[in-house]
């Protein structure tokens, strides 16, 4: 790999790792102080990534990919190669299905212009809808091994638990009702939280032993579960009940080895756990739909 594709990688890099970052910032220098803040990080760190990973795409080697010769030459060559790295997976085939009914519907609601640009409350046109999908393309295209989405996802969830310290701090010491903290609306920030709690469930799943990366993860986990109790927000919490039993239905599946070792315990142990916690909110939900007269 040359020194410049080298700079280009790094820096596509480090414009996807600022995306992960822009939920941390807002600015009361605006009319809407959130969501114009975070859209214009966005959708500016999104396209300076795409700037320097442009040409890493479309190169005649695809040398930042182990070295791979492009198999297509021509005008199309590079078209090709750029297609190539997106990698489409079933996630990216999801996401690009509902990027397509977005232009269908834009396409036919009475103001295109509206559907496309948005406003500055909202900020969630077709334009941003692209930089959404940027985003993943790049980022399925830069982080081909294991490491570094496991760096993206840990600095991911530093960040969600920074923002949800914030929110922990105004419950306490300013004594609002539903904590807002950077994003200035409760239920945005619920959802934010829910994914990132899904995050760290998933990735301290995968540590097979006690060490400091996966009491960090814990700790974060439970700092963004006080903070979406803190949001006050019916459909988020109605959510994490819901997912959180799917999880504890799928772990209860005996898949993988008995080897395979959680926390040092075995597969067959914490099959039998996540049995015992998902019959407790069987008996739960039971219990609450008998008594909630009483509650």
């Amino acid at each position: 790999m040359m020194q410049t594709e080298k700079i280009f990688l790094f820096l596509s890099r480090f414009f996807i790792f600022a995306a992960a970052a822009v939920p941390l910032f807002w600015s009361s220098n605006f009319f809407f102080p959130y969501t114009f803040t975070k859209t214009f990080l966005f959708r500016a760190s999104v396209e300076l990534a795409f700037l320097f990973w442009l040409p890493l795409a479309v190169s005649p080697p695809a040398r930042f990919y182990g070295g791979q010769q492009r198999p297509e030459t021509g005008r199309l060559g590079a078209i090709k190669t750029l297609l190539a790295q997106f990698r489409f997976s079933r996630i990216m085939t999801v996401l690009l299905a509902l990027f397509a009914l977005g232009w269908v519907a834009a396409i036919f609601s009475p103001n295109f212009r509206g559907s496309f640009w948005s406003d500055y409350e909202r900020m969630m046109g077709l334009l941003t809808y692209s930089h959404f999908i940027a985003f993943v393309a790049i980022a399925i295209s830069v982080f081909r091994e294991q490491r570094w989405w496991e760096r993206v996802f840990l600095f991911s969830l530093g960040i969600s638990g920074l923002i949800a310290l914030y929110g922990i701090w105004q419950k306490i010491f300013l004594g609002v009702g539903r904590i807002e903290s950077t994003f200035g609306n409760a239920a945005f920030l619920a959802s934010y939280l829910l994914i990132h709690i899904f995050i760290a469930l998933v990735m301290v799943m995968r540590e097979r032993k006690i060490n400091l990366k996966s009491v960090s993860i814990t700790a974060v986990l439970f700092i963004n579960f006080l903070a979406l109790l803190f949001t006050g927000t019916r459909g988020a919490l109605t959510g994490f009940a819901a997912g959180s039993v799917l999880f504890l239905v799928l772990l209860a599946r005996k898949n993988g080895e008995k080897n395979d070792a959680l926390f040092s315990f075995s597969r067959e142990r914490v099959t039998k756990f996540s049995r015992v916690l998902l019959g407790l909110c069987a008996a739960g939900v039971v219990l609450f739909l008998f008594f909630r007269e009483n509650l």
